[in-house]
């Protein structure tokens, strides 16, 4: 598996969930991000997985040169980056199709590149799903995937019945 970022971020759900889908077995991969920001203190590679970033600015070849050594490849892309969905559509063409292209939704709310070649639209809330069923033709390759979470780290919660009507 090879997820495919355009950038992340010290804080915020993309980052997060792309983080906690790389501790699931069945997605575990390696990890390309296309635009320059600064990994340090993001995300590492102490892991099961290599991280790849270039110094320099990201070509297309350069991306489907890495899409090739790979099955499944998961974009966390950006709505606009062009380069990363051309990629990995020439990629899957080259390779005969052995490749499967999972678009993870981030953005449900707006067009994306990512669309376009994807095999599978994972999408990460009900509004994306439903959205992507009655508008973008999607029936067949759109799931719900939801937003996967590091249930480990989370505090217990309590709840009270509640004496007021809440309208």
């Amino acid at each position: 598996n090879l997820h495919i970022a355009s950038e992340l971020y010290e804080s915020g759900g993309h980052t997060r969930l792309l983080k906690n889908m790389l501790t699931m077995d069945t997605v575990i991969g390696d990890v390309l991000v296309t635009r320059q920001c600064d990994l340090s203190n993001i995300i590492d590679s102490t892991h099961n997985y290599k991280l790849y970033q270039t110094k320099e600015k990201t070509t297309i070849e350069n991306i489907i040169k890495k899409c090739l050594k790979y099955k499944n490849i998961y974009l966390h892309i950006h709505p606009d980056d062009i380069l990363s969905a051309a990629a990995v559509k020439v990629a899957k063409e080259i390779s005969d199709n052995k490749i499967r292209i999972i678009f993870v939704n981030h953005a449900d709310h707006c067009f994306s590149y990512g669309f376009y070649g994807a095999d599978l639209v994972a999408e990460v809330s009900i509004f994306g799903f439903e959205l992507s069923k009655s508008r973008r033709g999607l029936v067949n390759k759109s799931f719900f995937m939801g937003i996967a979470l590091n249930i480990d780290n989370l505090p217990e919660i309590t709840v009270k019945n509640m004496d007021k009507k809440i309208n």
